[in-house]
């Protein structure tokens, strides 16, 4: 989901809220929509790379990757690239409207429930899309600007 929930405040959870696992959202909120699997198709190791940032930042042990099961393509490609890693994973879920909402699959990668009106780093769980990983990357891979105030920017870079 993410829309009107800053990456910024994902990206920075409090100290008493540690996270330990980042899920890569691969989910298509809406049945017919097809951009996210359109990137990790054309983008998959720009993907892993933000994924692995994305870690970095929040210190988190573990990446997972949810992509829905009626994408196999995907999910081998993926699985490719992970193979590599030993933390990172990667979760076929099946179809079930709306998978891609955060707490379900948070649930279905992690099998950790969000409390009622809790927010995800609650379980210890930070959740950003796909696109997102890809922007990230971007971001410090090519030192791309965003329209964020400049003091923000030095989370994204480690320095």
């Amino acid at each position: 989901m993410g829309a009107g929930f800053p990456t910024i405040v994902k990206l920075s959870p409090p100290e008493d809220k540690p996270i330990d696992v980042v899920v890569l959202n691969g989910v298509e909120c809406e049945p017919y929509l097809t951009s996210d699997y359109r990137l990790m198709l054309e983008r998959s190791e720009d993907i892993i790379h933000g994924l692995k940032l994305i870690m970095k930042i929040v210190k988190a042990k573990k990446g997972m990757i949810g992509i829905e099961a009626n994408k196999p393509d995907a999910i081998q490609l993926m699985e490719k690239l992970c193979a590599k890693e030993k933390n990172l994973e990667v979760v076929g879920l099946k179809m079930q409207y709306p998978q891609g909402a955060e707490k379900q699959l948070i649930y279905a990668a992690t099998e950790r429930k969000v409390p009622a009106g809790g927010l995800p780093m609650a379980v210890g769980v930070v959740v950003q899309n796909v696109g997102t990983a890809v922007a990230i990357y971007e971001a410090v891979r090519y030192k791309k600007a965003t329209d964020r105030p400049h003091h923000q920017h030095h989370r994204l870079s480690g320095g």
